[in-house]
């Protein structure tokens, strides 16, 4: 299982729509939502709360996503295949595409990670 972290802010529907898209991966996820609608904590410390829930948990890799990211069902099985075959990449990232205009490509890319 693939730990999902989503710091959420804001948007209930947007939330909503990016848990469904995660429940139809081709490979499960368990999601940790860091709610930042009563106490802020901002981006960076939602994900360090998620990091710290997972940290006991025997997993290689953790996604983290924002609210409204919505995954086509196999893009987990795709980030783990990418990743186990590129040893040297410590951060990757899927194709991130415009929800007004699909063949508009928002983000993309990797990089190793260094201490």
């Amino acid at each position: 299982m693939i730990p999902v972290i989503i710091p959420f802010f804001g948007s209930e529907d947007q939330l909503n729509k990016c848990k469904q898209h995660l429940s139809e991966q081709t490979i499960a996820v368990d999601i940790f939502v860091r709610d930042n609608n009563k106490e802020n904590v901002y981006f960076t410390a939602a994900i360090n709360e998620g990091i710290a829930n997972y940290l006991d948990s025997d997993c290689n890799y953790m996604i983290i996503l924002n609210q409204d990211m919505y995954l086509k069902p196999n893009a987990v099985e795709e980030m783990i295949k990418f990743m186990d075959n590129h040893t040297e990449c410590g951060i990757a990232m899927p194709l991130q595409l415009s929800c007004n205009n699909p063949v508009t490509v928002i983000c993309a890319g990797g990089t190793q990670a260094f201490p």
